[in-house]
């Protein structure tokens, strides 16, 4: 399977926001209201997108390793 470097850029990006808002997570009481909100809102959209993306590649390796040798073997 081709590496897809879009997702690995993505993932990237995923992991300093993550980084960014688990050590402002110790000062959030000095950021504010908008602050607070980003701290308990963003960070819900950004852990699932590795569990999705995780979910897709590994989907794919299964279906590869798995599913089309039994398929060529039915044919």
């Amino acid at each position: 399977m081709e590496r897809i470097y879009s997702v690995d850029f993505l993932k990237g990006i995923a992991i300093v926001i993550v980084v960014f808002f688990h050590t402002m997570s110790h000062k959030a009481e000095l950021h504010g209201e908008f602050g607070s909100l980003l701290l308990y809102a963003f960070p819900r959209f950004v852990i699932p997108f590795f569990f999705i993306a995780s979910g897709y590649f590994f989907g794919m390796k299964l279906k590869r390793v798995y599913f089309s040798p039994l398929i060529l073997k039915a044919i």
